[in-house]
């Protein structure tokens, strides 16, 4: 067995020893140094992400197997963690992308109201722009990259003039809620399943047993089909089977429907009602329906933060969706991610429950 003297004077006289302890330590801005690039590119090539061109993934892993880089595994988690709860307190600037030519632009238009302010409170700088005021998605990024965002907000898009995936290959990217036009990056949307269970279950211990459902007609729609088949999952629960009453699916604007609507609730006589928003209620006060005299009515879809108190159902604030999405795109530019190596990932928040005049308790 070797003493502690005899292996102090080993260490000390040994001549590799000697120069394996002095090795400096390499770190990603080395690596970036001698490979002539970002850090941002060192990062992506390392992890082979693929937006960075093959050749580049390449020339930076030559680079940091030349000079001996190796990831420290201890300090990637410390990175995550500082970084999942840290302001932006340097400010970076994000762009909220819209499209004022999709049928989605007024939506888009009250979200940046509120995710302006959100946003300035946590440091960060939200820059609103237009996708089209630009020719081509070559245009777009170049104002992108002029104005030095470091990630980018979509807002919902129901169309756009071109082609819109490199965005996400050169930038980190979030997308608030799914739209038609989905990008390729992470979506935080809310959890459109549990609301309607939440929902179900705040009516039935109010005493409602007849829940009748008015959904508008959304084609192509990620959140209706997610709340339908919700819908049919808790009907299936329900007794007796006479209370099953069929889902009433109109389309906004159409006199006709808004006429078989009449005949749908004479025919069924439910107790309640379960609205897409709160427009139902509009459509029935057109119809000589009163709520809640004739019919109780809550929602599935609260958004609109003034009706607080008169329209009761599930509250969900797309301004908690923003924030979630800074958090995530806080992260992915720390780490050099773009929207398209993370385009995999999906978040769903809850809302909460508002009480509200349209909804009297029967027990």
């Amino acid at each position: 067995m070797i003493s502690c003297a005899h292996w102090a004077t080993w260490i000390n006289f040994n001549p590799t020893f000697v120069r394996l302890s002095n090795l400096p330590h390499i770190t990603l801005r080395d690596v970036a140094k001698e490979a002539g690039v970002s850090l941002a590119t060192v990062s992506r090539a390392l992890r082979d992400d693929p937006s960075t061109a093959e050749k580049t993934r390449k020339h930076v892993q030559g680079v940091a197997e030349k000079l001996g880089y190796r990831p420290d595994p201890a300090l990637q988690v410390l990175i995550e963690r500082r970084w999942r709860g840290r302001r932006a307190d340097e400010g970076l600037n994000l762009c909220f992308l819209y499209n004022s030519e999709s049928a989605d632009a007024p939506v888009a238009a009250r979200q940046f109201k509120r995710f302006k302010a959100s946003s300035k409170a946590l440091g960060y700088t939200l820059i609103p722009i237009d996708m089209s005021e630009f020719a081509n998605v070559q245009k777009l990024i170049y104002r992108l990259e002029s104005q030095g965002v470091s990630g980018i907000v979509f807002a919902l898009l129901s169309s756009t003039s071109y082609d819109i995936s490199e965005l996400c290959q050169r930038f980190a990217a979030v997308s608030i809620n799914v739209s038609q036009v989905q990008p390729n990056c992470p979506i935080i949307t809310h959890d459109e399943f549990r609301s309607i269970e939440k929902v179900w279950k705040q009516l039935t211990s109010l005493g409602y047993k007849r829940f009748g459902v008015i959904f508008e007609e959304y084609p192509d729609s990620f959140s209706m089909d997610q709340r339908l088949g919700a819908v049919y999952c808790r009907q299936r629960f329900v007794k007796p089977a006479e209370n099953r009453i069929p889902i009433f699916i109109y389309e906004k604007n159409n006199p006709e429907e808004i006429e078989k609507l009449r005949v749908w609730l004479d025919k069924y006589q439910p107790d309640v009602l379960l609205g897409d928003t709160h427009h139902e209620v509009e459509i029935l006060d057109a119809i000589g329906v009163r709520v809640p005299d004739d019919v109780a009515f809550a929602s599935v879809n609260m958004w609109d933060p003034s009706l607080i108190g008169n329209i009761a159902g599930y509250f969900r604030d797309n301004v908690v969706l923003f924030e979630r999405g800074l958090q995530l795109l806080n992260m992915m530019v720390r780490s050099g991610a773009t929207g398209a190596s993370q385009g995999q990932l999906m978040e769903m928040v809850n809302g909460v429950w508002i009480d509200g005049r349209t909804l009297p308790a029967l027990t």
